[in-house]
């Protein structure tokens, strides 16, 4: 069998946004219900929407598809679940007793041999290794991007736009254009001396645009 296609962040983004068709919600709805990675990133991303939003109200047909969306995985689960245990029997019954003749000595905290242990479906992306599951604190670049997300350094706010996290402070101004700064040149390193604040600045991101005391530095990574 083959791995299962994944939702892409900008469908996961609009279908938390109500930006889809009838038949792409549909579409995402049926996906989300047998995927639990899919899941597992959509949660991530509401947990990340509404630290950000700091308890403003959400629409609630959105609210309503994510916990529509929730009890579909949960009735697949309990059918899976239930599927499982009802094999159990007929597939003790049929395997061959070689624990009889062969006993093997059970390691402290480990459960009963004869329990059946069924994987839930989605738990799986596919025939090969356990599908990987995003801790809660992390959201990909992508879905940050289109959520409005932000990352902090020192003080200051910086959100992505485009392949370049801005800092919320700059301002565009045709008569100081931001002085470019590419790292290991000499002229990093002389800017560093003078402003080591950029140094932890420049840890947001590959491209940062940053403004200080009066002017404003576009930090690029090495050549």
């Amino acid at each position: 069998m083959g791995r299962m296609n994944h939702l892409e962040p900008e469908t996961l983004a609009a279908y938390q946004d109500d930006g889809l068709t009838s038949v792409e919600r549909e579409n995402a709805r049926a996906h989300l219900g047998e995927c639990a990675l899919c899941r597992d990133r959509l949660g991530a991303q509401v947990r990340a929407a509404a630290g950000r939003e700091a308890g403003a109200p959400r629409d609630r047909s959105v609210v309503r598809e994510h916990l529509a969306a929730a009890a579909i995985g949960a009735l697949l689960l309990g059918a899976g679940l239930w599927w499982a245990l009802d094999r159990a029997p007929a597939d003790r019954a049929a395997a061959p007793r070689a624990r009889e003749t062969s006993p093997v000595t059970p390691i402290p905290g480990d459960p009963p041999a004869d329990e059946v242990v069924a994987d839930p479906p989605g738990a799986r992306s596919g025939a090969g290794d356990p599908a990987p599951r995003p801790r809660a604190d992390e959201v990909e670049p992508e879905l940050l991007a289109l959520r409005g997300g932000a990352r902090e350094a020192d003080g200051k706010t910086f959100r992505l736009q485009g392949d370049e996290w801005v800092d919320d402070a700059w301002t565009a101004s045709p008569a100081r254009p931001p002085i470019t700064l590419i790292r290991g040149t000499t002229a990093w390193r002389a800017a560093l001396d003078e402003r080591p604040a950029l140094a932890r600045y420049a840890e947001v991101g590959p491209r940062v645009l940053v403004a200080m005391d009066s002017l404003s530095f576009r930090i690029l990574p090495a050549p």
